[in-house]
């Protein structure tokens, strides 16, 4: 009779144990997919207002001033110099930096670089450097890239309230 209680006892406790352990992990479970749920909404949220919501600002950066271009304008408002050409030698992605090199020819004189990385439905990762000799470049952290997959470089070099522009594109793994 004591062996039947005994025995009776310990099944009461371990199913009790059970029980616990798998409301604990459903508790668990259900606390990291609500706060990863969270986190990609706001960052869904972040993107869109960036992305969906156009803005008539000016997007040339503010270092082109000492360059002869109007920081005022935006970059459709910059004319072209047909005459001269920009071409982007590498674009590669490699311990952990997506990075560039572009050179230009036709303008004479010290000028500033802009490099627009974009894709759809993520914020544009931008940087702005001076140029050295007739080359730009510059490295980004992969951190800066919201999303994986294509994303369309354009780089503007800008002199003497004039620009010319190249595009490649990179898939960002």
């Amino acid at each position: 009779m004591k062996i039947q209680k005994a025995s009776h006892k310990k099944a009461i406790i371990l199913s009790v144990i059970g029980v616990l352990l798998v409301a604990a992990g459903a508790t668990a479970y259900f606390l990291a997919t609500r706060s990863d749920d969270s986190a990609i909404k706001a960052r869904e949220k972040a993107n869109s207002s960036d992305t969906q919501n156009p803005q008539n600002k000016k997007d040339i950066p503010s270092s082109d001033a000492s360059s002869g271009v109007d920081p005022n304008k935006s970059t459709s408002e910059v004319p072209v110099k047909p005459e001269a050409s920009l071409t982007i030698n590498s674009l590669k992605q490699s311990n952990g930096e997506v990075s560039y090199t572009a050179t230009f020819d036709g303008i004479e004189g010290d000028g500033t670089c802009s490099a627009q990385f974009t894709t759809s439905g993520a914020k544009p990762v931008t940087r702005a450097t001076k140029a050295s000799g007739q080359e730009c470049s510059a490295s980004i952290p992969e951190m800066e890239f919201t999303q994986l997959g294509e994303w369309t470089l354009t780089v503007r070099y800008y002199n003497s309230n004039s620009q010319v522009t190249a595009t490649k594109a990179i898939n960002v793994r």
